[in-house]
């Protein structure tokens, strides 16, 4: 934990550094009119203390300033836009394919070329039968249900703290070195059922989302923590289908062909890995991370962002698919 996550946690603000700044100003002059008028023996020792008083102004507001840039990066998430006005305008977005002609579960007609992915990775175990209050797939259910497990080096997103899981739109920013691309999705499911697999039954839960209007990408992506209930291994599954968006700005378009398959394999391999970290970690005592929630009732996910000097310089595009 850093400085000022400590202070931050604390409930010390940067308004309270500039507060004392101030305050140590007037400290200082008192200290220093005090030192005229006492005794001639006494006076260089009050005028030392003026002294390393009027230390403390600077100190004090440059600690506020530290402080205040990490408040700004948690307020807010996405630099380039305003989230708030995008996710007012997302319920207005439909889904940019055609689900009866993707590979989805029956579906007979499949159009276009799709990439079709599914990986799970270990995340912890417990002992044979249903999930363990406190275990791996509680704590990962968790995590999953907060969108905290993404790799914010990758995508960070955004949602409203009060909007049902099933139906929620969440506004993406991916994130490719100095460009970020702001797109939206949608929960279309939820999956919370006991499933028969392979190696026995499993319990499972989590959620699926499918591309809007506007996103680079056409598809659907699930998210599954699963308990083998014979084994008790817990293992988080990452699984969908996806293909590039018709994209009309050309530059975008032959930059997503040349480096998106190769971001989206290294996200998927991201999440599993952070997701098995976290998971670690909780078991070991440490506190589950939760992401930041505005006043507004906006949840920024995921947590920890660290601002950096060259984010200005950036560029972004808002719904840059056709």
């Amino acid at each position: 934990m850093t400085a000022s996550q400590a202070l931050r946690k604390a409930g010390v603000r940067s308004t309270h550094f500039y507060a004392a700044s101030l305050g140590s100003i007037g400290l200082c002059i008192g200290l220093w009119i005090r030192a005229k008028t006492v005794d001639q023996d006494e006076r260089g020792n009050a005028e030392r203390w003026a002294l390393f008083v009027g230390l403390w102004p600077p100190m004090f507001w440059l600690m506020g300033d530290s402080l205040k840039d990490a408040d700004l990066v948690h307020e807010r998430l996405l630099g380039r836009v305003d989230e708030s006005a995008v996710l007012d305008e997302l319920p207005a977005l439909q889904i940019n394919y055609d689900p009866a002609q993707a590979p989805e579960a029956g579906s007979k007609i499949v159009e276009g070329h799709w990439h079709v992915d599914s990986s799970a990775t270990l995340i912890g175990r417990e002992g044979p039968g249903p999930p363990e209050h406190g275990g791996a797939w509680e704590l990962a259910c968790r995590l999953v249900s907060e969108y905290e497990f993404a790799d914010a080096r990758i995508v960070r997103g955004v949602y409203r703290q009060d909007s049902r899981l099933l139906g929620r739109d969440m506004l993406l920013e991916a994130r490719f070195f100095g460009l970020r691309f702001y797109v939206g999705v949608r929960v279309t499911g939820v999956i919370d059922e006991e499933r028969a697999t392979g190696d026995g039954p499993a319990q499972v839960w989590g959620w699926c989302y499918q591309t809007l209007e506007g996103h680079l990408e056409q598809g659907r992506l699930s998210y599954e923590v699963i308990k083998n209930l014979g084994t008790g291994r817990v293992t988080f599954r990452v699984a969908g289908y996806s293909r590039p968006a018709p994209i009309q700005n050309p530059v975008i378009r032959l930059g997503f062909w040349m480096f998106g398959r190769w971001t989206q394999e290294r996200f998927y391999r991201n999440i599993q890995s952070r997701m098995a970290e976290l998971v670690r970690a909780a078991q070991h005592g440490r506190p589950l991370p939760s992401p930041t929630v505005r006043p507004d009732g906006i949840v920024l996910a995921p947590s920890g962002i660290q601002s950096h000097p060259l984010e200005r310089l950036a560029r972004g595009w808002l719904h840059p698919g056709s």
